[in-house]
């Protein structure tokens, strides 16, 4: 068995990416997680990790999968602060990021993928490339380009 491990944190964040275009295309301010740890650290940073990179990696993971269990980090190869990201998006759209810090917004944290890659390799999709990927996808008539 293979255990990847995703934090939850992470997890949210990637399942909600596509709605973090909607903030730039209502004018919403994204809301950033923001409490005194995060402020020492000055960034929320994740690791996303592209649709195609988690369809073919399963596969891969199932591959090297042993008992007892084969424990990796499972997240993309590129960490990116939230302002980065939620700025990205809104340029693709045409629109300006803007954003609300609050200690509500769910905090990212980079995380270490050696073990992952040097057990299945690295990720075909950058981070942008799969951002833009996806809003090309669910927004082609938004989609000015970057």
């Amino acid at each position: 068995m293979t255990t990847a491990i995703v934090p939850a944190d992470q997890a949210t964040a990637a399942a909600g990416t596509a709605e973090v275009v909607n903030f730039p295309l209502a004018g919403d301010p994204a809301s950033v997680a923001a409490c005194h740890y995060l402020a020492q650290l000055a960034v929320n940073i994740v690791d996303y990790i592209d649709e195609d990179d988690i369809s073919a990696q399963v596969p891969k993971l199932l591959d090297v999968a042993s008992v007892p269990a084969t424990i990796c980090n499972w997240g993309g190869d590129d960490a990116v602060s939230t302002e980065e990201y939620v700025t990205y998006l809104a340029s693709l759209v045409g629109r300006e990021a803007r954003f609300v810090y609050t200690p509500e917004g769910i905090p990212g944290r980079a995380f270490d993928n050696t073990r992952r890659q040097a057990l299945i390799g690295n990720c075909d999709v950058s981070w942008k490339d799969g951002f833009r990927k996806l809003v090309q996808g669910r927004y082609p008539d938004l989609y000015v380009g970057g």
